[in-house]
């Protein structure tokens, strides 16, 4: 009798753990999704403003020769969206990590979520150098 209560009660914490798992799964999908399409608006905004400020400060440097203003623009161009990119990539990565951090999602998201988006201790970044080396 004593036996069948403990095995109930594994039972009970098993089915649990699957229920509370599941919503951890669900959870982590919709905020995969969201935190995606936050990156892809952010980061053309980020391009889109670089652009129009790379724009401004050319007609306004070469604004007499429209020669120099379309060689200064071409090589901009490209700066600008490699910086752009890039710039948008850390701004996500920052204010995605600012947002799990103020609304406390540690719980209600999987581990391979956090660990993408967690900020990394040097002991973190240590561990998972040794974890590659073997």
């Amino acid at each position: 009798m004593v036996h069948e209560e403990i095995d109930e009660k594994v039972e009970a914490q098993k089915k649990k753990d699957i229920i509370n798992y599941r919503n951890k799964k669900r959870t982590s999908r919709i905020f995969l999704f969201a935190v995606t399409i936050y990156e892809i608006v952010e980061t053309i905004l980020v391009v889109f403003l670089l652009f129009l400020l790379s724009t401004l400060i050319i007609s306004k440097l070469f604004g007499n020769n429209p020669e120099l203003a379309q060689n200064a623009f071409s090589v901009a161009f490209v700066v600008v969206f490699i910086g752009g990119l890039v710039l948008g990539f850390i701004i996500f990565k920052k204010t995605v990590q600012w947002f799990i951090e103020k609304y406390k999602l540690e719980d209600k998201l999987t581990d391979e979520v956090l660990y993408h988006y967690k900020k990394q201790t040097k002991d973190d970044k240590e561990e998972a150098v040794e974890k590659w080396k073997r």
